[in-house]
């Protein structure tokens, strides 16, 4: 275990191991937005990183992570 920074909140926290590199918080919040994505593709399966971004307001950033991550 080792003390790391959150890559969106960048507060100090102990990070198990993982491959995820977010807080406790910041993971949670990210879980919700994730799955309002999933359900926003579900509807709209061709919607485009910006029609998410603004119809979601979710940062295209997060957005483009997921997709890197096969999360999406």
């Amino acid at each position: 275990m080792e003390l790391i920074n959150c890559i969106q909140c960048h507060e100090i926290f102990v990070h198990s191991g993982t491959a995820e590199q977010l807080c406790a918080k910041c993971a949670q919040q990210e879980s919700v937005l994730l799955r309002e994505v999933k359900h926003y593709l579900r509807r709209k399966p061709k919607a485009t990183i910006l029609e998410i971004q603004e119809d979601l307001n979710i940062p295209s950033n997060i957005v483009i992570r997921w997709k890197k991550e096969n999360r999406i």
